[in-house]
Parts: C-alpha cells; sequence; structure tokens
C-alpha cells in the first residue's frame, strides 16, 4: 500500500487549494455534521481516491452518493440533535466559517479508532501577472 499510496498523493497534489464555507448543519440518523459548500471540490477529491483504490469505497460502499461533511456529533441521535440545534443557533448568530482545504488525510478506523495514515498538501493557486 505505502507505494500505492504515495503515487496517489504525488497524482492528488497536483491539485490546488480551494476555499469553502461551513454555513449549514446536516444530520444523518445518529449524526450532525457541518456542510461544506461547495461541495464539488470535495467530492471530485473522493472520486479520485476511489478511482485510485477502488476496493476501498468511502463507508465501504454502503452508500451510492459522496456527501461531503464534517461530523461534529456522532453515534448518538439524541446528542447529536442537541448538536445540531447548538451549532444552527451559532451559524445564526455568527454566520458562516469560512475556510480554505490546504490538504487532504487519508484516515482509517480498522482498529474502531480514527487514525492518519498520509497527508499531502494541495498545491497553492498560482495568481497570474498580468
Amino acid at each position: 500500500m505505502s507505494r500505492c499510496c504515495s503515487r496517489s498523493c504525488r497524482q492528488s497534489s497536483g491539485r490546488t487549494r480551494f476555499a469553502f464555507r461551513l454555513s449549514k448543519v446536516g444530520r444523518f440518523p445518529a449524526t450532525a455534521y457541518l456542510v461544506p459548500e461547495p461541495a464539488a471540490p470535495f467530492v471530485a477529491l473522493t472520486q479520485r481516491v476511489v478511482e485510485r483504490f477502488p476496493s476501498h469505497a468511502p463507508y465501504g460502499g454502503a452508500h451510492a452518493d459522496i456527501i461531503p461533511h464534517l461530523t461534529v456529533a456522532d453515534r448518538d441521535a439524541a446528542n447529536a440533535a442537541v448538536a445540531a440545534a447548538a451549532l444552527d443557533a451559532r451559524l445564526q448568530t455568527d454566520g458562516a466559517i469560512a475556510s480554505t482545504c490546504h490538504r487532504v488525510t487519508l484516515l482509517e478506523d480498522s482498529s474502531g479508532v480514527w487514525r492518519e495514515v498520509r497527508a499531502f498538501e494541495l498545491a497553492p493557486v498560482e495568481i497570474g501577472v498580468g
């Protein structure tokens, strides 16, 4: 996997950084999450990894669609509902969270605990002089 992962990192490292905002709260049954907008760059990065590693589909292939998200509460529907309400109120008061995606991190949880396998930087956006 090391050689494969290294090649994938090199290929993805040609991608440029991109700005996004977290302005809405989303829900799965026992999960609350923040929705990144635009979603397209996250979907494209995920699809690129899946193309490179087809036997390692996101979430074991349990879901047909890629739904980019930043999990904030997980595994307990009641806690997720409380977190979602609190986040929604905070976003209404303080506004969206603006950020830039600088890096892609490969995570795995075969032990039941998420751990970082590899991270690689996205290229800075080049601004032409004209």
